[in-house]
């Protein structure tokens, strides 16, 4: 009777524990089926301009500004991305000292200073180092960087010597270049630090060309929080 009942108990506890895994694994297999494909960023940080009238970059004598970003990110494959970005950026020149170089500008009716915002709206591949098969199962810290094309437009006050020209607009093509690193503080929320370069095609942002060799191009470094959406339509 002792041996029938111990069979039976070995029995009984066999089966609740292949139940137990049964549904431990029946509710992950389960959530990794959710869909977390799309995600959303949002990020802001301080950021300026590189710029013929925007300082002294060698003295790091320049106007650091705020920029704010919103980004739709969508997972492609187990390593890519593909991430829309909205942003925003103030940007500030600084006024040369120099004699020389303000009558340069002078005859040239170059501005000697800026002052306005750059809104901007780029597409960009994301590519991730450590790869994943779902949200659920990335790495606790991950790297990331892509480029991609994008368009801007610029609204600045231009000031001269003097004289003061309002709303000066340019609207031209860029290339985000981003990087950054990214920390998982729950299954469906990360922190990320992102450093960016917008590297814009035209020089007239700041209403002075061809003073120095390159042109206008914008920086920043940005505080993000990103956000996995579920679109799951299935409540069961």
């Amino acid at each position: 009777m002792y041996n029938n009942f111990k069979k039976s108990s070995s029995l009984l506890i066999l089966i609740f524990f292949m139940a137990c895994m049964k549904e431990v694994y029946g509710q992950n297999f389960y959530a990794y089926q959710t869909p977390l494909q799309n995600s959303l960023i949002i990020g802001v940080g301080p950021s300026f301009i590189y710029a013929d009238n925007g300082g002294i970059y060698s003295q790091f004598k320049f106007q650091i500004n705020p920029a704010i970003t919103a980004a739709y990110n969508r997972k492609i494959s187990r390593h890519f991305n593909l991430r829309a970005n909205l942003g925003y950026q103030k940007i500030e020149g600084q006024e040369s000292s120099n004699q020389n170089i303000l009558e340069i500008w002078e005859n040239r009716s170059a501005a000697n200073n800026f002052s306005g915002h750059v809104s901007y709206f780029d597409f960009m591949p994301v590519f991730n180092i450590f790869p994943s098969d779902h949200p659920y199962l990335r790495t606790k810290v991950n790297i990331y960087g892509g480029l991609g094309l994008g368009i801007l437009m610029s609204n600045v006050d231009l000031e001269y010597r003097n004289k003061r020209d309002e709303n000066h607009q340019i609207i031209s093509l860029y290339v985000p270049i981003r990087a950054g690193l990214s920390y998982m503080i729950n299954q469906k929320t990360d922190i990320m630090l992102e450093g960016s370069i917008l590297y814009n095609f035209s020089d007239n942002v700041d209403g002075n060309e061809n003073f120095n060799r390159f042109n206008d191009h914008l920086f920043q470094l940005q505080f993000m929080i990103k956000r996995y959406l579920n679109t799951s339509t299935n409540r069961n």
